[in-house]
């Protein structure tokens, strides 16, 4: 269990999954029905992940909650109106059915969200810093060393 944990617990702050944080929050807030197909749900996938391992078992419970259960419930919450324009325009109620009943069950542990709280979740998701990509600069010692070959 530990071992999963450790290996999938960095990536809730990989730069991609920050970067597709800050999209899904532009794209939901104002969510424009038109523009559905070109939703980046890649954090809804990413939560989604967690759901099997729950659900089995694999993970302590308190530790899923702990750690997701934050995330779970507000972008279950802010994507709740472009999931149900999904499942309509797939014709299957069961899309994202995990994530509902992953976010349902963490939502005992929380006060239910007011749209206000949704709404601010979405604003401070909007405003993520992404890292600058990395920019390889020779140190002092390197640029001697590669003066004096």
């Amino acid at each position: 269990m530990l071992k999963t944990w450790v290996y999938l617990d960095p990536r809730s702050d990989s730069k991609r999954l920050t970067l597709a944080r800050k999209s899904l929050a532009q794209q939901l807030d104002p969510y424009n029905p038109e523009e559905r197909a070109k939703i980046d749900d890649h954090i809804l996938e990413f939560l989604r992940m967690w759901v099997p391992f729950y659900n089995r078992n694999v993970l302590n419970k308190e530790l899923a909650r702990s750690s997701f259960s934050w995330e779970a419930i507000r972008w279950w919450e802010a994507a709740k109106v472009y999931i149900a324009d999904e499942r309509r325009a797939h014709h299957d109620e069961s899309l994202y059915s995990e994530s509902e009943a992953f976010a349902k069950a963490m939502q005992k542990y929380e006060p239910p969200l007011s749209r206000a709280d949704v709404k601010d979740f979405l604003a401070e998701e909007k405003t993520l810093e992404t890292e600058k990509p990395y920019t390889f600069t020779q140190s002092a010692h390197a640029k001697k060393n590669a003066a004096s070959i």
